[in-house]
């Protein structure tokens, strides 16, 4: 898999969830996911929610599988910093 550039990621979400607000690259090796916990929905579900209990059915480590799939299939993985704040950083290796 190859790691697209933080610049490529923000395109690719932009283009996908092109409501998500805040969404920008805070450096090569980082994007801030905007507003993703905090108000932004997929399939009317949070984009993210670190207190879902439905892990497996439709999220991932607390992610909408749509979000995190494509951040994935760009060599990104997403992390929560804390309940409201998400980002996203390449995967190395």
């Amino acid at each position: 898999m190859k790691t697209r550039t933080a610049a490529v990621v923000v395109n690719r979400l932009n283009k996908a969830f092109p409501d998500i607000k805040g969404l920008k690259k805070i450096s090569e090796t980082k994007i801030f996911l905007g507003d993703v916990a905090e108000g932004f929905e997929i399939d009317n579900l949070p984009a993210c929610d670190y207190y879902t209990n439905l892990e497996g059915s439709h999220y991932t480590y607390g992610v909408h599988n749509k979000l995190w799939n494509l951040v994935v299939d760009c060599g990104w993985f997403v992390e929560c910093y804390d309940p409201g704040t998400y980002y996203a950083f390449p995967v190395y290796g």
